[in-house]
């Protein structure tokens, strides 16, 4: 007896054409049209729209254009939004004695950024602020951290302005929003005139040979580019790893104790930290422009980043001049209406499509 391994899958054809699976599949709110968030097969039903951008630290919500914008660059504009240059965790403002003075003395506090994971502050990176102490209750008031998370933030901005990286920064922005914007408007050239509109050069290239054209040339395909990149990328793999086995075998094993002393203490920084860390921080450092990348005094608070809010919508709605929202289809008509912002569990106002689901079943004798 032989078992067949096959599995059978059910799949349901949207209003483009593609078979999609049921997890895929949406249906607009207006029409029964069936929509599948499949984009790699032309055309797509669903287009994927930015409807604003938000903040994962404080949940604040942003427009999207002013988000992208040369003012905010994609980040946070709050002062209490930053992350560790260290360990990329969130920040907290803390009111602090400084170091080397009596822990007791509430009467000189300063306000400074402060890492819960890796304990770094920004007191080495000198970005921290006297905090004004009430005479009476011995307490920092409300408006005084108001007032010196305010201070911080502007300590970092005036810092960034000093060592350059300003205005590097808004020449890379504004050379990125100019480069966008020149795609943008091909895609809309490329709409307007009905798909790709090859130029005499992309029509020659489009049909390439591998060997010289000869009759015993091959026809570029996408499995040839594959083993094209996969044999470059095996070589340059080889490569690093022939010039790392050389060096290896080129290192004195039979240093003196005082290097070994000096090379623990260069990695003692770096022990607990994985690669992407080491490699933010260097792009951090690399990014400031400061000539002496030696340590954590020249590292600052890094902006949190704005996450977009996408909405998925249906092209043939949007065709026809409606909203298009789409809404996963439901087994259950009484779980409540997906589409509303409030309310999933008002059941009864699906009570009336009760009768088109459930089957009624009579017996006669």
């Amino acid at each position: 007896m032989t078992t067949s391994t096959k599995t059978t899958s059910v799949l349901y054809i949207d209003h483009a054409g593609h078979p999609a699976p049921l997890s895929t599949a949406y249906h607009a709110t207006a029409s029964r049209l069936l929509s599948s968030s499949i984009d790699d097969r032309r055309p797509p039903s669903t287009l994927t729209e930015i409807d604003s951008a938000y903040c994962p630290q404080c949940l604040l919500f942003h427009d999207a254009a002013a988000a992208a914008g040369k003012s905010m660059k994609g980040n946070c504009p709050r002062a209490t939004c930053r992350s560790c240059p260290v360990c990329a965790a969130v920040l907290t403002v803390v009111m602090e004695p400084p170091r080397g003075s009596n822990d007791d003395d509430a009467q000189n506090l300063v306000g400074m950024y402060s890492c819960s994971y890796c304990r770094w502050t920004s007191e080495e990176c000198k970005v921290m602020n006297q905090v004004q102490v009430n005479q009476e209750t011995k307490k920092v008031d409300a408006e005084s951290i108001v007032e010196a998370t305010d201070m911080l933030l502007y300590e970092i901005e005036s810092r960034v302005k000093e060592d350059g990286g300003g205005k590097d920064a808004d020449n890379l922005f504004d050379c990125l929003v100019e480069t966008w914007g020149k795609k943008a408007q091909e895609e809309e050239r490329r709409k307007k005139g009905g798909g790709i509109s090859l130029n005499k050069q992309q029509r020659r290239t489009t049909h390439l040979t591998i060997g010289g054209g000869g009759s015993g040339s091959k026809l570029w395909t996408l499995e040839t580019l594959e083993d094209c990149t996969k044999a470059k990328q095996d070589k340059v793999k080889w490569s690093l790893e022939d010039a790392a086995m050389d060096k290896m075998s080129r290192l004195n094993f039979d240093s003196d104790e005082e290097e070994e002393e000096e090379e623990a203490e260069k990695k003692k920084n770096y022990i607990n930290l994985t690669s992407e860390q080491v490699a933010r921080q260097s792009v951090i450092v690399s990014s400031s422009s400061m000539a002496e990348p030696s340590g954590n005094v020249l590292l600052l608070p890094v902006p949190i980043q704005l996450r977009p809010r996408k909405s998925r919508r249906c092209r043939a709605e949007l065709a026809a001049g409606r909203t298009g929202i789409l809404v996963k289809p439901k087994l259950n008509p009484l779980e409540g209406d997906s589409s509303l912002r409030s309310g999933h569990g008002q059941w009864y106002k699906k009570v009336r499509f009760i009768s088109c689901v459930c089957v009624c079943i009579f017996f006669h004798s």
